[in-house]
């Protein structure tokens, strides 16, 4: 992040992978880009990099998460609305990173800062993120087992969603990052959002 030159407020400004600055404490939906969305998502790890050790070269991205929960999505209902809103869940993460939930209590700036780009995104595609529909939601919670099972350390204590929720039961494997993001924009294609 570099603070802007031609500001005199001290603002600090940040740059998208299309070249697009933006503010991260004020979104402006109309520099919210979908390219530059896959682009991040791809790239950003789930679970703060703490996979597998037996994933050496792997990375889960919060873009594959996003399909993922989309395809379940997708298999559940036929609305519009919630298949959209499954893609896009997680895409103010583009602009403000995938915070692992444990942190999140101790960043409240944060929170508010997430609900505006939650806000703005919502806005830019004309999709309800906030809340999300009950089937992302829903889909969003299990697939954190499934996560659990293949993502992270087998060896990881229970997260009390046992007994509570059942897993999607889909096998999850590492795409790279061109499959990725490639897989991200050919649904946001589908769905009308691109």
């Amino acid at each position: 992040m570099t603070t802007n030159p031609a500001s005199t407020s001290g603002r600090t400004w940040a740059v998208s992978g299309s070249g697009r600055a933006f503010y991260p404490d004020d979104p402006e939906p109309d520099v919210i880009d979908i390219e530059d969305i896959a682009n991040a998502l791809a790239r950003q790890c789930r679970y703060a990099g703490h996979l597998r050790f037996d994933w050496p070269e792997a990375v889960y991205s919060v873009a594959q998460h996003s399909v993922l929960v989309y395809y379940a999505v997708r298999a559940r209902t036929d609305s519009v609305e919630a298949r959209r809103a499954a893609i896009l869940h997680d895409a103010p993460e583009a602009y403000v990173q995938d915070i692992i939930g444990p942190l999140k209590p101790y960043l409240p700036d944060y929170r508010q800062l997430e609900g505006r780009w939650i806000d703005a995104v919502s806005q830019r595609f004309g999709v309800a993120l906030n809340p999300l529909p009950p089937i992302v939601k829903e889909v969003d919670i299990r697939i954190l087992l499934d996560e659990k099972q293949h993502v992270i350390s087998p060896k990881s204590p229970l997260w009390g969603l046992e007994g509570i929720v059942t897993p999607l039961c889909i096998d999850i494997a590492p795409w790279t990052f061109t499959d990725a993001r490639e897989q991200f924009l050919s649904i946001c294609r589908q769905e009308g959002l691109v």
